[in-house]
């Protein structure tokens, strides 16, 4: 299939182009670099004024349009700046790759558009599916909200919508794995805050095969993009302990948290527990159930 990929140059974008170019489907990606040709993906330069890239897909045949991009959410505090560019960048991304949409030959048959697993806000011990509420008690979850309600109400009437709302993605060098790992590899890993709450976490392999599971699938409406079994974040501080053979003895308050991270902190303190039942519910396989197994693959191997 020919598939068109927005953030295939991040942490799990890069992944799943990967994934998708080693199964003989043919990848473009737009991206904010050069355009260029490389391990057999092609690089189109996009979002500037003259939406170049919008001329260049017009009257093209495109079969699946999936979108990951956006400026990323833990990356530094949640300045009224910041804020807006995680905001903004989402939207913009969106609008552009529903327009490059429109100028197609023919609708694709299918969109899928990412999101993340914070449109569920902060519901405490509550195990999250698909069919859950949301909350919009976040700045997460108000991203979230208006990033899946752009591309709800938009009119494709012909194609096949999926959100994908994805987790913790742990990665060996990217994503969150590296900052929740760091207080451990210096020695003063431990209890974050309570300890009581969940990280629903997902390895980057199982990440990219749900995404193209996706994409390729007959699936439609909200999928979680996680793992089958989240975890506690005292169970996380264990496995991690024990996995790099590190003492798990210091405790980082709530308190010091929020005077760290500002407002970003509680994104850690409150967590979420959400299951990807829609997978679960279609059998789709998953590489690693279990955080032992994911974090000694990352960590010893």
């Amino acid at each position: 299939m020919k598939i068109l990929l927005s953030g295939g140059t991040g942490f799990v974008g890069k992944a799943l182009a990967k994934l998708l170019i080693d199964r003989g489907h043919e990848v473009m990606v737009v991206t904010r670099g050069s355009s260029k040709q490389e391990n057999g993906i092609t690089y189109i330069h996009w979002l500037e004024d003259s939406k170049s890239e919008i001329n260049y897909f017009r009257g093209k045949s495109i079969e699946v349009l999936i979108n990951l991009a956006g400026h990323p959410i833990n990356d530094g505090r949640w300045t009224v700046d910041k804020k807006d560019k995680i905001l903004t960048s989402r939207l913009q991304a969106t609008e552009r790759m529903l327009e490059i949409a429109a100028q197609l030959a023919t609708p694709p048959k299918a969109f899928i558009q990412g999101s993340a697993i914070g449109a569920y806000g902060y519901q405490g011990q509550i195990s999250l599916t698909e069919n859950s509420p949301v909350l919009n008690n976040s700045f997460p979850a108000a991203v979230c909200e208006q990033w899946e309600a752009l591309f709800e109400h938009a009119n494709l009437p012909d194609t096949r919508k999926v959100i994908a709302r994805i987790g913790i993605v742990l990665g060996r060098n990217e994503g969150a794995l590296p900052s929740l790992i760091k207080p451990f590899q210096i020695g003063v890993g431990g209890r974050i805050a309570s300890g009581q709450q969940w990280l629903s976490w997902i390895h980057e392999q199982d990440a990219a095969e749900l995404l193209a599971w996706c994409a390729t699938s007959d699936i439609e409406g909200i999928v979680n993009i996680t793992a089958p079994n989240p975890v506690q974040f005292d169970t996380f501080s264990k496995v991690a302990s024990s996995t790099l053979r590190r003492p798990n003895w210091n405790r980082v308050p709530a308190s010091l948290l929020r005077v760290l991270f500002g407002e970003m902190a509680e994104f850690l303190i409150e967590g979420q527990r959400v299951a990807p039942q829609v997978a679960i519910d279609h059998d789709v396989p998953f590489v690693f159930h279990h955080l032992e197994e994911a974090l000694h693959k990352l960590l010893r191997t």
